[in-house]
């Protein structure tokens, strides 16, 4: 009678392992996805402010220099990125 409890046990517990791992990968892909989501964000305000700093240079409302003062990176990070001459 007690093989019969402790196989009764021990596929208890494997199944709750099982379940705990699900729900920690899909945990684990939730957390992925919306980091994933955050920097994507991010990234794509950092080029808006960057495409507009040097549309505004190309106009000769505002220097170089004082673009890449704003985006707050060295002039030359800046040019690269901006896509201007250097």
């Amino acid at each position: 009678m007690c093989d019969i409890y402790d196989k009764i046990m021990l596929r208890g517990e494997e199944k709750g392992v099982e379940k705990g791992i699900e729900k920690g990968i899909e945990k684990g892909i939730e957390k992925g996805i919306e980091k994933g989501i955050e920097k994507g964000r991010a990234e794509g305000r950092s080029e808006g402010i960057i495409k507009t700093l040097a549309d505004l240079v190309k106009k000769g409302l505002i220097t170089v220099v004082q673009a890449a003062e704003q985006a707050e990176m060295p002039v030359s990070e800046f040019k690269s990125k901006a896509g201007l001459t250097v």
